[in-house]
């Protein structure tokens, strides 16, 4: 089964690049100390993406949750929404896989995280789940 989570790093740096944003994409969890603004991409479930045995032969759905971190609410939800427009209705490819159909499993999620002792700056945050179908 196939895991896409690593080609999409790439691809959403593109998309982020395309539109202006000079952002930082990673994988997995955002390390303590890791300047802002970045994106991380992170798979819901560790290891390859599930298989639909009801659909064509080959055909994986691949969970992910975007999180874009920045020093400002606007800017988090910009970027947030850079990926999400970018998303929307795709069809095409990343990095080996061909993109069949792309949902949203829940809307945006914001939060704030709180300063670190000592400092006085906060890092916001926007949150979104994908599912993403791919062969």
């Amino acid at each position: 089964m196939k895991d896409i989570s690593t080609e999409l790093v790439s691809w959403v740096r593109t998309k982020l690049d395309d539109a202006g944003h000079d952002v930082s994409v990673t994988e997995y969890k955002r390390k303590q100390g890791v300047g802002t603004p970045c994106v991380i991409i992170s798979p819901e479930f560790q290891g390859d993406s599930a298989e639909l045995l009801s659909g064509p032969a080959g055909y994986h759905v691949t969970e992910i949750e975007v999180v874009s971190f920045a020093s400002t609410s606007a800017a988090a939800f910009t970027h947030a929404e850079v990926i999400r427009a970018a998303l929307q209705g795709y069809k095409g490819t990343i990095g080996t896989a061909s993109v069949l159909s792309v949902t949203s499993t829940e809307p945006f999620e914001k939060d704030v995280d709180k300063p670190l002792s000592g400092g006085n700056s906060l890092v916001y945050s926007v949150a979104r789940s994908y599912r993403i179908g791919h062969n």
